[in-house]
C-alpha cells in the first residue's frame, strides 16, 4: 500500500510524535518522545497521519470569546425549564431548542467550560438539538459530523458525545472513521476513554436508525469493556 513512512522519519498520531524505528510490511515498530516503543500496523498509522492532515488543513477554529458580543443576554435566557408538553412526539408547540431557550443554555455552559465558542443546532423536525465548534459542524451534512446532542422523546431526555455511521460508504470527511482509527490505533486512547467511563458511570449506546432503535449498550465493568 501507499504510505508516507520511512525509517527514521517522525509523524504524529493520536497520543503524540513518533519516529519509526522498523518498517517491514504490513507491521511497524515506532518510538514516542517518551521512549516507549509501539508495534502497530502501517494501514492504521496511514489512516491516523492522513486524518490529521485532513483536520489541519479545514479551517482552524478560532478561539473566540466565551460570549460574542450582544448575544450574552439572549443565549439561554427564555429558558425557564422542561415543560411536561416538551416531552411528546414531534416538535408541536415546543421553544426549548431554540438559541434564546435550552438549545443556547447548552451552548453557553460549553463555552464556559471549555473557554472554547460552541454553538447549538435544532435539528429539523426532531426533538433534537446539537452542540458543535461551528468551525467543525456543517448543518447541511451534520449526519458526517461528531458532536453533541440533546434529545427527548415522550418518556426521558437523552444526551451525550454522538457520531454516525453511515450504512453505505464512507470518505474521510466521516468522523466516524477518525473516531474508529483514534480509538484502534492508540492504546492510551483507549485507557482513557475507559477510565472516564468507569469514574463519571458513562457508557455508550448502540443504535440503528429505522430498525428498531437501541441494539446495544458497551459499559465499563472491572475486567474491562463489556458488549449487552
Amino acid at each position: 500500500m501507499r504510505h508516507p513512512f520511512k525509517v527514521g522519519g517522525r509523524y504524529r498520531n493520536r497520543r503524540g510524535e513518533y519516529e519509526v524505528i522498523g518498517l517491514e510490511e504490513p507491521k511497524m515498530m515506532i518510538r514516542y518522545l517518551d521512549g516507549s516503543v509501539l508495534e502497530t500496523t502501517v494501514e492504521i498509522q496511514a489512516r491516523i497521519w492522513r486524518n490529521i492532515q485532513i483536520e489541519e488543513s479545514r479551517e482552524t477554529p478560532v478561539r473566540a470569546p466565551i460570549s460574542r458580543p450582544g448575544r450574552r443576554r439572549q443565549r439561554g435566557l427564555e429558558f425557564q425549564g422542561l415543560q411536561e408538553h416538551d416531552f411528546q412526539r414531534g416538535v408541536a408547540g415546543t421553544s426549548w431548542r431554540a438559541r434564546t431557550s435550552l438549545g443556547g443554555l447548552l451552548a453557553q455552559r460549553m463555552s464556559d467550560a471549555t473557554r472554547d465558542y460552541f454553538q447549538s443546532y435544532a435539528i429539523y423536525r426532531r426533538a433534537e438539538v446539537h452542540i458543535a465548534q461551528p468551525s467543525y459542524y456543517d448543518p447541511s451534512r451534520s449526519e458526517r459530523d461528531a458532536k453533541f446532542a440533546f434529545d427527548l422523546d415522550a418518556q426521558r431526555a437523552r444526551y451525550g458525545f454522538y457520531i454516525e455511521k453511515n450504512d453505505g460508504p464512507m470518505d474521510d470527511t466521516w468522523d466516524w472513521l477518525r473516531f474508529l482509527t483514534a480509538l484502534g490505533g492508540d492504546t492510551a486512547l483507549q485507557q482513557e476513554v475507559e477510565t472516564a467511563m468507569r469514574q463519571l458511570k458513562l457508557h455508550w449506546e448502540v443504535y440503528v436508525r429505522d430498525e428498531g432503535g437501541l441494539i446495544a449498550q458497551v459499559k465499563a465493568a472491572q475486567e474491562g469493556l463489556i458488549w449487552e
